[in-house]
């Protein structure tokens, strides 16, 4: 909002007894180009006005009869703890201690009797803007709010469709939502259905691998987090249709890391695992994933799984760069290979397990592809 607008928009209060002096601030801010102006005398009238007239700045005077400028900020508490409504105190006081308590009661900014309008304008000048900024930082905060609270909701419907589920289970998902709500920009384009279908893929192969029970589960609820570290790359970069240059395909690769950092500190299992597959999921077999170029048995089971499974729905998904593929295609591409994808990306094992039930996972794939 440039100068123009803050002169045209910007409301106004001026609160004092003298009603010349009301009158002479009142004529110098609409000489200045301040069109939203509202002067009252009779400070008992202050909170009807405020809430009636919402100003974005208040200029009070301190000494009035009937309620005085500290009562009268007092009396406006309930009405600014929403909204930062910036509060000009006129007074002739020097005394400091005056301008303490009233700094405590809620003012902004001072004035000295008799104001030099050059001074006030500027003042009021700054405080509007400031003003303006808060005004802009609530809503993009809401804004936030809105994205973190759909992607929760994503979250909580996944948890929901588990029949059964270990307490320690739900209180770690629990808190992976929470640790979620403290991101200060969320922008994962994956879906609630790309989460289950991994969740239920890992299942599956997991358990053929030789998984118990408990770590089976883990990897079920682990799973959902393995890219939670797009969390902190770039819209510009994670949208981007056209093929990334070598600098932006760093910072992409750096969600791994992210995400890693994310969960690594929480004491519950399936956290602890969570941040285990973020970082390696995009390890391979044959050495040549990332971030750390982990060979072979060096990345944990639970994160090859990842890293088979992950593909597999990338190639039935549709993304920016691709169509998306058929069960047939797909199992293909990872089976023999194309200019992407390679056979020895995968642990062999693994990849001989997804061969013998490739059914099962198109299955899984046909079932959590619709609301």
């Amino acid at each position: 909002m440039d100068k123009a607008d803050i002169l045209q928009h910007s409301k106004i209060l001026i609160l004092d007894d003298e009603i010349g002096i009301a009158m002479a601030i009142e004529d110098i801010l609409k000489d200045s180009g301040y069109q939203m102006i509202r002067a009252i005398t009779d400070s008992r009238q202050a909170l009807d006005v405020f809430r009636e007239f919402q100003p974005d700045l208040l200029i009070l005077d301190i000494k009035m009869p009937h309620l005085n400028g500290f009562e009268v900020l007092e009396q406006l508490k309930p009405v600014r703890k929403d909204s930062f409504v910036p509060v000009l105190i006129l007074t002739a006081e020097t005394d400091e201690g005056v301008c303490t308590r009233a700094l405590s009661a809620g003012a902004t900014d001072f004035l000295s009797k008799p104001m030099k309008i050059t001074e006030a304008l500027v003042r009021i000048q700054n405080l509007l803007e400031v003003r303006r900024l808060n005004v802009e930082l609530a809503s993009r905060r809401n804004l936030l709010e809105d994205k973190v609270e759909d992607r929760t909701e994503q979250l909580r419907r996944a948890i929901q469709e588990i029949n059964v589920m270990h307490e320690q289970v739900k209180k770690a998902y629990i808190e992976t939502i929470y640790r979620l709500t403290q991101a200060t920009e969320y922008k994962d384009a994956e879906t609630a259905h790309h989460v289950r279908r991994l969740s239920h893929y890992a299942l599956l192969l997991g358990k053929e691998a030789g998984l118990n029970e408990s770590a089976a589960e883990l990897l079920l609820y682990a799973s959902p987090m393995h890219d939670i570290g797009k969390i902190g790359i770039p819209d510009s970069i994670l949208f981007k249709t056209d093929p990334l240059t070598e600098a932006e395909w760093e910072i992409m690769k750096s969600h791994t890391t992210i995400g890693y950092n994310i969960l690594k500190d929480s004491e519950a299992p399936v956290l602890k695992l969570g941040a285990a597959i973020a970082l390696s999921h995009h390890e391979r077999w044959d050495g040549s994933g990332y971030p750390q170029g982990l060979k072979g048995e060096e990345a944990s089971l639970e994160a090859r799984i990842l890293a088979l499974v992950d593909v597999y729905d990338a190639l039935r998904s549709k993304r920016y760069y691709k169509p998306s593929f058929d069960h047939a295609r797909a199992c293909k591409i990872m089976l023999e290979g194309d200019n992407r994808v390679q056979p020895e990306h995968f642990d062999p094992n693994l990849l001989s397990i997804f061969g013998r039930l490739n059914a099962e996972f198109e299955r899984i794939y046909e079932e959590n592809n619709h609301d």
